[in-house]
């Protein structure tokens, strides 16, 4: 799904659904075939249809009516009779809304949507057209998630991904933990097609400890994450690393919350 707004579209994957770590959703459904014959006689019925929503690592069934029409003797289209309510808390999307909400400034975000669908099915006959289209649209796809990107998408996307929150360490550690991977492989895939741009790796702390000490850990931290960005890739010349400490904070340090967002490493893209 993309809205044609390329910040837009970033926030969405990388904020809300969290792509780096689920990069499918998938629906699934059974079907009574009995229940179709009824379409050698009438032109439309209702069916009740059951199916599976696999979304951001969460699997739910639903219930939905749709509405099964007869177009030809090889063809019926299916089409949903009423809008299909998803909602944000039952996929684990909240955290993600939130953080929707403030990218934008702590616009209220409407924490569910509602999805219809129109679809045609033919028969077998169609079926080398629909593979061959598929492989097409695996290509095109393929090409796009390869193609190297301007500067400024590449801006974008380290924006964004400095707020994601998805860098973790063992307390009190610059050792990398494994759940960091999925984001730290987007980034090195994302630095790797644009390899024109010089990347700046920063760490933040909390205010909790000495400056100094805090300063080193940030320091050591950006540096593990430069590793792991080499080790996949990435030139080691065209990145840099700084620690900061406490001494950029981006919310108060008066509660666990707060201090969470101050505990964070930061890319963003060098001038020439």
């Amino acid at each position: 799904m993309k809205s044609g707004i390329d910040v837009r579209d970033v926030r969405m994957r990388f904020l809300l659904f969290e792509t780096f770590k689920f990069p499918q959703a998938e629906v699934t459904a059974k079907l009574d075939m009995k229940k179709f014959q009824e379409l050698v006689s009438q032109t439309r019925i209702t069916y009740p249809l059951k199916f599976k929503l696999s979304l951001h690592g969460v699997e739910r069934e639903f219930e939905a009516p749709v509405i099964v029409t007869r177009i030809t003797d090889k063809s019926v289209s299916v089409a949903s009779a009423e809008p299909i309510v998803i909602a944000a808390n039952d996929f684990n999307l909240t955290a993600g809304v939130a953080k929707l909400s403030e990218a934008v400034g702590g616009i209220p975000i409407v924490a569910a949507t509602s999805i219809s669908f129109d679809l045609l099915f033919e028969t077998g006959e169609k079926i080398p057209e629909i593979q061959a289209q598929r492989t097409e649209a695996a290509k095109r796809t393929r090409a796009e998630e390869t193609a190297a990107i301007s500067t400024e998408a590449c801006e974008t996307r380290f924006s964004v991904i400095s707020t994601t929150q998805a860098i973790y360490f063992k307390s009190g550690s610059a050792e990398l933990d494994r759940n960091s991977e999925p984001l730290l492989n987007s980034v090195a895939d994302i630095a790797n097609r644009c390899p024109a741009a010089r990347i700046e790796v920063t760490g933040h702390t909390d205010s909790v400890g000495g400056k100094e000490a805090n300063r080193q850990l940030s320091a050591s931290r950006a540096r593990a994450v430069v590793g792991h960005l080499v080790q996949h890739g990435v030139p080691a010349a065209r990145i840099e690393s700084a620690g900061y400490g406490d001494a950029r904070p981006i919310a108060q340090n008066d509660t666990e919350e707060h201090r969470a967002k101050n505990r964070r490493i930061e890319f963003r893209v060098l001038a020439k």
